[in-house]
């Protein structure tokens, strides 16, 4: 199974996005200018604004500084790497429901493969849920407000 680092670590966005995401968290705690912003990543200011609107709309934490009319700044938000922890969980909770739904059969290798899905799948929300209790118990994550 090849997988593509860009991809994998945000799924679900686009390139452009993905490139937004990943440059202001290498500038953190610095915010950068749009213009400054769209310059380093290649792209045109409207095409940077329309990948900033998909985020915030996807709710996609990022922090939008608004300067003055004229100038904007974008700052990364250090929640948004748990925001790809919640969305893995949520996808293998509703993964594991649809896993739940096979119906066994008279098929034992069948039976037997999706058994030990189905067992990967609870593992691994088990070890998530305990991660994310912990992290709550410590406030972990209230502590990366900004």
């Amino acid at each position: 199974m090849k997988l593509q680092k860009g991809t994998v670590t945000r799924h679900g966005i686009d390139k452009t996005s993905r490139r937004v995401l990943e440059t202001i968290l290498r500038c953190y705690p610095d915010s950068i200018e749009i213009n400054e912003l769209s310059k380093m990543i290649g792209v045109r200011s409207k095409t940077l604004k329309s990948s900033i609107t998909r985020l915030r709309k996807l709710n996609i934490p990022i922090n939008i500084l608004h300067i003055d009319e004229v100038e904007t700044r974008i700052k990364a938000s250090l929640k948004e790497p748990i925001y790809w922890i919640t969305n893995a969980k949520i996808s293998a909770d509703a993964l594991l429901t649809q896993i739940n739904e096979i119906e066994l059969n008279k098929n034992k290798t069948i039976n037997k493969k999706k058994l030990i899905l189905q067992r990967m799948y609870e593992e691994y929300i088990n070890e998530l849920n305990n991660l994310f209790d912990k992290w709550d118990a410590l406030r972990l994550i209230d502590q990366l407000d900004d």
